[in-house]
Order: C-alpha cells, then structure tokens, then sequence
C-alpha cells in the first residue's frame, strides 16, 4: 500500500481501539497515515525485495505489509519486514512488536517524503537496526543505520551495479525482468 499522512494525531493506545480507522492504515509519529491503492510497480519491488531477504535471512521471518508496534505514537506497516526469529514463532500473530524487528525495507514511490523522513524518525525511534530506503525513481537503496532518538546517524548508498548485505541492487530494482513469487 501507498499511504499518505492525514492531520489526525493519536496515540498508539488511542489507533489500536478506534473503530473509525481503516484496518491498513499506519500511525507514524502520531499521525495516521491513510492507505492508498498499491501501484503494480510497488508491489513488484516490493516482492523482489521480500523473496531476496527471505533468502538472505534464511532462519528469520520475512513479511510483506504487517503491523509494527513502537511504544507511544507508532504502529507503521513497513513493506518488508524482517524479524528476529524463524517464521514459524510468528504465523500465528496479526503485529509484532519493534524489539523483534532486526531490518524494515519501505519501496518509496508515491511517498518519498514521508518514508524518507517521519518513518526515518519513527523506525530509529523504535531502534530497528536497519532501514532500507528504496528510491524506486532515481534506483538507489539507501542503508540506514545507527539509530538515535533524532534519527539514523548512518546513510549509506547503494546504486545498480553494488550489492546489498550481498545481494544485487540490480536484482531489486531491475524492472525489466518478471516478478516470481
């Protein structure tokens, strides 16, 4: 899903027992964040980026669209997930929450404002070791690390031709090739 921020500010406490909100929508630094439909392109990357992890991470759970819990004013649903045990321990969960998250990945398209920024915050707030920014438009994946209260402290890029934790950034984002699942 593609979200974009409404004006609306709650708490995590308040998001989770509200009837008036769409099931798909984020809270990202207390503001909800209403779903959009999902671009083909989107969903696309985004499975190409799930299926690479799941295969780097052989021995944790890779999701695709699941709600984080991150204490006071967030509950985002990064695009991949990737969390610290094996995913038979989670099958049976609809959220997790932020302590079990080792990596989040967010495919920017529509939202590369909020992505690049308020999730930035949000994530390093929760200390997720590793963001994965993926700029679709200009093909760059950008490695976030070092979390702090004022964001990641470490960027580091990635363009066509280098890999990531050893996988191609070509294999990710080379449109020109079908999606398998």
């Amino acid at each position: 899903l593609e979200l974009m921020p409404s004006r609306s500010r709650v708490s995590l406490a308040e998001f989770l027992t509200r009837s008036d909100i769409d099931e798909r929508a984020e809270l990202v630094l207390g503001t909800i964040w209403e779903p959009e439909m999902e671009s083909l392109r989107h969903y696309r990357i985004t499975q190409r980026v799930r299926a690479a992890l799941a295969e780097r991470y052989l021995n944790h759970a890779v999701f695709t669209d699941c709600p984080l819990d991150i204490p006071e004013d967030g509950r985002p649903r990064p695009d991949v997930l990737v969390l610290s045990r094996p995913e038979t321990e989670y099958l049976a969960r609809r959220n997790w929450h932020v302590t079990e998250a080792r990596l989040v990945v967010e495919v920017s398209i529509a939202t590369l404002v909020g992505d690049a920024y308020e999730k930035d915050w949000q994530y390093a707030l929760g200390n997720i070791p590793q963001y994965w920014f993926v700029d679709v438009e200009t093909k760059v994946i950008e490695l976030r690390t070092d979390p702090s209260p004022r964001g990641y402290r470490r960027r580091d890029f990635f363009e066509m031709g280098d890999t990531i934790e050893g996988i191609p950034v070509a294999d990710l984002l080379d449109e020109t090739e079908s999606v398998t699942e």
